[in-house]
């Protein structure tokens, strides 16, 4: 399965990622519930809320931190829909066991330094959900579930190459990676006969759109991993590096500087030519943009593949199958390679003893990553399954069309780089885009504002 290895993958997985604030020791394990049967009936009423699932008197509690989208919060009833199902299958065959959900907020950067904090200081829940690019960071904390997923039949030695290399630590399974993705241009294609390949073809189709008094281009301009992850694309394109090999920030490199000018030059021209409204301020994540692409007045918006499902659910799948059409992400010059960011999310198990451990894996698993979970899931999603066998076995990635196309993306897909300075990086270039977006900095001022306030926090 070497064709559907990302290009640029295999230089993140030979460094070594430590937290900023140094490691410590784990917790010991504890055996206080290891006497505790999770097949216990425990009685009282069946319980199936966002606080909590399972049954009132249940002896044994998880806890369990999802993202918010792939959630019981999510705003997509089919994902809630298929969430409760298993979590019902699941604590019901589990009946000493009650699950409590603990919520976080949409922006991930935040969440994820939070959460380094809670798990440093030993404080972590069961089970968490964790953005892959800093998911390397975690993994001295996270328990081996090896042995769970042997049980259940997960093989995890079938993990694409790119993903076996980073949650396998010396044999044992440190993470279960459950989906992955791809960013792309949707565009109208009752509206567009031609999708635009570069920044200057997508001002100008924008500009053709615009004056029939339609929004001619939209993207997450909000604060939020959303907006930065989505346009990295179109920095990668031109050769640029946000880090060196040795995992510090490289955007003092004169080229890597003029590349993110570029970038936040094409925004500033967009909203200055009227092709993107400074609306786009408003929009954190791609969820956001959702339900103004699906009314009707919207030419192109760029996004993570999820777009596929969000407005398939929205719109209804043929109408979205009917208007709609998705292309690469647009390249800064012509003659550049298209590439974009390759995202995904996987579950990592924090519990100090050993019945919580193997019940968060297993319940991991039953979410999202067995054969059965993740055909649902990732259909749901329009996320892309992470093993062979899913890829090649899944028959909506063989039938329908715009799923045949995101394989294709994966190809000279991008990841961000999974070191500590990244997240910096990304809140930095998340404020100064807001601030071209308003036109509160030109380009140049946000790119040296960004490498300033960087330099400053180390």
């Amino acid at each position: 399965m070497k064709k559907y290895v990302m290009a640029t993958v295999l230089a993140m997985v030979t460094a070594g990622f430590l937290f900023a604030n140094g490691g410590s020791e784990k917790p010991a394990a504890s055996a206080k519930s290891s006497t505790l049967d999770p097949y216990k009936q425990a009685g009282g009423n069946f319980v199936l809320t966002t606080d909590m699932i399972g049954y009132e008197n249940a002896e044994i509690e998880l806890t369990w931190q999802p993202n918010p989208s792939q959630s019981l919060t999510s705003t997509m009833q089919g994902r809630v829909d298929d969430l409760k199902a298993k979590l019902e299958k699941w604590t019901k065959a589990h009946p000493n066991v009650k699950i409590v959900p603990l919520g976080t907020t949409s922006n991930i950067n935040d969440n994820m330094a939070k959460l380094q904090i809670s798990v440093v200081e030993g404080n972590a829940p069961d089970l968490v959900a964790v953005d892959s690019f800093v998911m390397p960071q975690f993994l001295e904390y996270a328990q081996d579930i090896s042995d769970v997923a042997k049980e259940q039949g997960f093989d995890y030695n079938d993990y694409f190459p790119y993903i076996k290399e980073q949650v396998i630590q010396d044999g044992q399974l440190k993470a279960l990676w459950y989906t992955t993705d791809v960013r792309a241009l949707f565009y109208r294609k009752d509206w567009i006969q031609t999708p635009p390949t570069t920044a200057d073809e997508l001002i100008a189709e924008g500009k053709k759109q615009a004056a029939q008094g339609r929004t001619g281009f939209i993207f997450v301009g909000g604060r939020g991993e959303g907006s930065v992850n989505n346009l990295w694309g179109m920095f990668w394109c031109q050769g640029a590096q946000l880090v060196d090999k040795d995992g510090n920030m490289a955007l003092e490199d004169p080229k890597n500087k003029q590349a993110l000018t570029n970038l936040f030059a094409f925004v500033k021209k967009a909203v200055d030519e009227g092709v993107s409204p400074t609306t786009v301020i408003n929009y954190p994540r791609d969820s956001a943009m959702f339900g103004d692409a699906a009314a009707g007045n919207v030419a192109m918006f760029l996004a993570n593949t999820s777009a596929i499902g969000h407005l398939r659910e929205i719109m209804g799948e043929d109408e979205f199958n009917a208007k709609w059409g998705m292309a690469p992400t647009p390249v800064m010059h012509a003659g550049e390679t298209s590439t974009c960011s390759a995202g995904g999310w996987t579950n990592l198990v924090f519990a100090k003893d050993d019945l919580h451990r193997r019940l968060a894996a297993d319940l991991a698993i039953n979410l999202y990553s067995s054969d059965e979970a993740a055909y649902s899931w990732n259909k749901l999603e329009s996320a892309l399954p992470c093993t062979n066998k899913q890829f090649d076995s899944f028959d909506y990635l063989q039938t329908d069309p715009y799923f045949v196309t995101e394989k294709g993306y994966l190809q000279t897909a991008s990841t961000r780089p999974a070191v500590a300075i990244y997240s910096t990086i990304s809140t930095e270039c998340q404020v100064a885009l807001g601030s071209v977006i308003s036109g509160s900095l030109t380009p140049v001022q946000a790119v040296d504002q960004v490498i300033a306030n960087v330099k400053n926090s180390l």
